[in-house]
């Protein structure tokens, strides 16, 4: 068999060494400056916040072990009390705000009824205690009785719906006057 060889006379004619100056990189100075600068900024960027966090630790511990010197075991004894008085006056604090919640001014109480009561309608009994409200009183017409139970119940911190049962509209006599007696739950009603 013949060997085949397809190369052009040319090629086969020059020496087969590779010179150096093929593999040789044009990497000019400058980028590799600025390489070497990106990387050293990488460096730093990650130690030197490493560093600062070990300097705050060593300064921690230094300021913990001077605190564990005599002349502040004292005010850490204060500091203790004060947490426990400040803990005890919340407590305290929660309990007023629970009894505010509860108990309403009778100025208030009194003057929700006097702005409720409308022409026709007359009271002759006002009852406030820690059950509740009883207003009696005598009206013109049912109405009129009906009339002062709406606005009431509109003021917000009487509830009249809560005792149906505990609201009686009688008639008199033929005069057409009606004795009327209810009785309010007295709180905050539907959250508010």
């Amino acid at each position: 068999m013949k060997d085949i060889n397809l190369l052009p006379e040319e090629i086969k004619a020059t020496p087969a060494t590779v010179s150096k100056q093929a593999f040789k990189l044009n990497i000019s100075p400058k980028v590799i400056i600025i390489s070497a600068l990106g990387i050293l900024f990488v460096i730093i960027s990650i130690l030197v916040p490493t560093m600062y966090m070990k300097m705050l630790d060593i300064s921690l511990k230094q300021v913990n072990e001077k605190l564990k010197d005599k002349s502040y075991s004292e005010v850490i004894s204060l500091n203790s009390q004060i947490s426990a008085i400040n803990t005890e006056i919340n407590a305290k604090n929660d309990i007023l705000k629970s009894i505010d919640k509860q108990s309403y001014p009778v100025t208030d109480i009194l003057n929700t009824v006097k702005f409720s009561v409308p022409k026709g309608c007359y009271l002759y009994n006002l009852k406030y205690d820690s059950k509740g409200l009883e207003v009696k009183g005598i009206a013109d017409s049912t109405l009129t009785a009906a009339e002062m139970l709406v606005s009431i119940d509109r003021l917000g911190f009487i509830d009249a719906k809560s005792n149906v049962d505990s609201i009686s509209i009688d008639g008199i006599d033929s005069n057409s006057l009606y004795t009327y007696d209810f009785k309010f739950d007295v709180g905050r009603k539907d959250g508010r």
